[in-house]
């Protein structure tokens, strides 16, 4: 009896060990009187954790999604607002304003849908159906391990530009931090602050991660974020006035969480001078320029919420622009008039390689015959035409057309990773959405 006890204290100490835990906020300066602030929270944990019915850093509903509709990697967003270039590079990739789902999975997309809007209380079930999907192959990849055995050959995007980001989604995703909002960095969410900004991130993704060097052994990583901007115009009387962590996000902190192995605060450099406190910094590499002071949780003191920060609200420089920004406007009005412009912009003073990929609205009709692509060079203001390629992918019905039997083209462009189908029987009505973009 003694024996058994033992080796199941030796299986539970070893599937504890293999958890991991890290929580990060980062804090920086936008200029033009903004203030950002990240959250960053990243747990994993061994594969084995499939075979187990008991879990304790990852939530068990994210598992059971996992195990019950064969997801191999899914990715979830939730946005308000607009992030401006003006701000710089962005803390991780931007998401579009709403919803946006990409998923590596194969026949249980619908499944997911339903599942994910239940546990974030959002209309991600409306994404379930033919029209509101792709399958992009050359933009959306997995970013787990690759050459994965397991991993779906099939990725498929969505969007859902009406889904506001609201307490509503925010509460569930914080109960999937180990210390949900009790202690450690959750404990400074708090939804009557955060909802006063001007541009709110949430995301959360699983993938599959090497847990070792020679990636002999894989496991799953569960990564949750959250952006917030906030005008301090908006907040104090003037955009110089002095501000702190608490004065902005009102909330406390309540202390180091223990479940997390490492808990940190990062203030980032900006272009202009801000004062930062001096007590209990954490020793930053001299060849990271990034980052101006970094502060442990377990080390703060109580005064550290508090501290007054200030900046003197320039505007920031151009040189803090992102590498490449890409803007779209709507132009016109009606079938006739009505049309799309979108502007790609590098930065970069070497070439790029560029994927465009845009999701276009299932009733929207695309005339191909009226695209044009230019160039135009910011020294000189010379503006070229590209004449793009096209090729013809496959032949697929449109969505009006099935019951009519009625044979649709395909046709996807090298620029713009996206598809629309050109009736041979006549324009339908509603020409659907090309589920396939292969080019």
């Amino acid at each position: 009896m003694l024996g058994f006890r033992l080796i199941a204290f030796l299986i539970f100490y070893a599937s504890v060990y293999c958890e991991n835990f890290n929580e990060e906020l980062l804090i920086k300066d936008l200029g033009h009187g903004y203030t950002a602030f990240h959250f960053n929270f990243a747990a994993t944990t061994s594969e084995s954790v499939f075979h187990s019915k008991h879990y304790n850093i990852l939530p068990k509903p994210i598992i059971q999604i996992l195990k019950k509709y064969d997801v191999d990697e899914f990715h979830l967003s939730i946005s308000r607002g607009i992030w401006d270039e003006r701000w710089g590079s962005n803390f991780i990739s931007v998401s579009p304003s709403g919803a946006e789902l990409w998923a590596c999975v194969d026949q249980s997309w619908f499944k997911l849908t339903h599942a994910l809007s239940g546990l974030f209380c959002a209309s991600l079930n409306r994404l379930s159906t033919n029209e509101h999907f792709a399958s992009p192959i050359h933009s959306y990849k997995p970013s787990g391990v690759p050459k994965f055995s397991r991993v779906s050959k099939e990725v498929r995007y969505s969007q859902l530009p009406g889904e506001a980001l609201c307490s509503e989604n925010l509460t569930p995703w914080t109960k999937y931090l180990p210390c949900k909002a009790f202690s450690g960095l959750g404990s400074l969410l708090r939804s009557t602050s955060l909802f006063k900004s001007n541009y709110n991130t949430m995301t959360i993704g699983v993938r599959r991660v090497c847990l070792d060097l020679e990636c002999h052994e894989i496991g799953l990583e569960l990564m949750e974020t959250l952006t917030v901007v906030f005008d301090r115009s908006l907040l104090f009387a003037k955009r110089t006035s002095p501000w702190s962590i608490r004065s902005i996000l009102g909330s406390e902190f309540k202390g180091f969480c223990d479940a997390a192995n490492t808990s940190r605060v990062f203030i980032l450099a900006s272009y202009e001078d801000m004062n930062i406190p001096l007590d209990n910094k954490l020793k930053v590499d001299c060849l990271d320029n990034r980052v101006l002071a970094a502060y442990s949780t377990k080390d703060l003191s109580t005064q550290f919420i508090s501290f007054p920060f200030k900046t003197s609200g320039k505007k920031s420089s151009p040189e803090h622009s992102p590498l490449v920004s890409a803007t779209k406007h709507i132009t016109g009005s009606g079938s006739v008039r009505g049309g799309v412009k979108v502007f790609l912009t590098s930065r970069a003073d070497f070439n790029l390689k560029i994927v465009y990929f845009d999701l276009i609205p299932w009733y929207t009709q695309v005339f191909f015959s009226s695209l044009k692509i230019y160039g135009l060079d910011p020294k000189t203001q010379n503006k070229t035409e590209i004449t793009p390629k096209f090729h013809v992918a496959n032949y697929l019905p449109t969505l009006e057309l099935v019951e009519k039997g009625g044979e649709a083209v395909s046709v996807c462009r090298g620029m713009k990773e996206s598809c629309t189908r050109q009736a041979s029987v006549g324009p339908p009505r509603f020409p659907g959405r090309c589920p396939r973009d292969d080019t």
